[in-house]
């Protein structure tokens, strides 16, 4: 039976543990870093359809935060998730910082991949993608993603 990868396991374990030193950072690109750690956790939660691992790293009203998350649980509902990483950043550009905000360009490329069930086998496939997002975030005790909009 295959099972998604847990959290503190796999190749990527290192960048995320590096990544959580840096969440609470306002300035040497803890923004920055902040994104990256909130990617890694995106397919930490589409790897284990939980889309609770989110919730402490988003706005309570993050405008196209929803379509995600109801990916995430419609996977969790249908008995499936993501096999592997889907996303990784490409790049990012802060456009925007003060002390308590910043605006951060992204590119994110989604990377092909497959939904399988609790026996492995594959019900649906990710196509390859690339685009860019604006994040904005806010930055109180930590950073959080307040919004996400399409760029181009």
């Amino acid at each position: 039976m295959a099972r998604p990868r847990g959290d503190v396991y796999g190749p990527s374990a290192a960048k995320r543990a590096k990544g959580r030193k840096a969440v609470g950072l306002a300035g040497n690109g803890g923004d920055e870093a902040f994104i990256r750690y909130y990617i890694q956790r995106i397919n930490d939660a589409s790897r284990m359809s939980d889309p609770t691992l989110l919730d402490p790293l988003t706005g309570p009203d993050c405008p196209g935060c929803r379509p995600l998350t109801d990916f995430i649980s419609a996977n969790a509902s249908a008995g499936t998730h993501v096999d592997g990483d889907m996303w990784e950043v490409q790049r990012t550009i802060t456009q925007t910082f003060d002390a308590t905000s910043a605006g951060v360009i992204v590119t994110i490329s989604q990377r092909p991949a497959r939904i399988v069930d609790r026996d492995g086998r594959s019900v649906d496939v990710l196509r390859a993608n690339q685009g860019d997002r604006l994040m904005t975030l806010s930055f109180g005790a930590v950073w959080r993603l307040d919004r996400v909009q399409m760029v181009g």
